[in-house]
């Protein structure tokens, strides 16, 4: 698999989606810096759900929990800077 940089930009975005809580768009946009179908899928449905509910369910939140370590295992394989990225996380 060859293994993509995540630019600056795109890391500083992140870091500011999570420096104001909002972890979900910090993981949505990163899936969608990796062209990540399956991943950009999941932090939307994740993203709707909690903007209907107006915060996190708690099931919601188990199941976004539980999909992290799939992500990050998934992003340590496809990002050449994993540990920069992960960091604005």
């Amino acid at each position: 698999m060859k293994q993509i940089i995540i630019n600056k930009k795109i890391i500083n975005e992140i870091k500011e989606l999570t420096h104001y809580n909002d972890h979900n768009r910090a993981r949505l946009r990163l899936a969608k810096a990796i062209k990540s179908e399956n991943y950009i899928n999941f932090y939307k449905a994740v993203d709707v759900l909690h903007t209907l509910y107006g915060s996190m369910p708690k099931n919601l939140s188990i199941l976004r929990d539980d999909m992290e370590p799939n992500f990050m295992r998934f992003l340590k394989l496809k990002i050449k800077n994993f540990n920069e990225v992960y960091s604005a996380l």
